[in-house]
């Protein structure tokens, strides 16, 4: 089975990728830039474990934060910090 991947503003509000061993739908990709910016924020992967981030650092001061590549760690960790009064 081969991977289909999305292109950024490549395609329509949704699409449904086809899957390419049976061509039935696969998959519905939703484009984050018709949305608004705080609702793209709540859509990132990391934004469900923002509480548990800023208490991990609050109790131990360094911590190491793992996810895949656009799940928001460089983008929303540093946002987190900034918005809770971390200077």
């Amino acid at each position: 089975m081969c991977a289909a991947f999305w292109k950024p503003k490549s395609v329509s509000h949704l699409q449904i990728l086809k899957d390419e061993r049976d061509g039935e739908s696969a998959t519905t990709t939703f484009n984050f830039s018709n949305a608004p910016l705080t609702r793209q924020r709540m859509l990132l992967p990391i934004y469900k474990h923002k509480k548990q981030i800023l208490y991990a650092l609050e109790e131990f001061h360094v911590i190491v934060i793992v996810g895949e590549t656009g799940s928001g760690k460089s983008t929303q960790v540093p946002a987190y910090l900034w918005e809770n009064g971390w200077t």
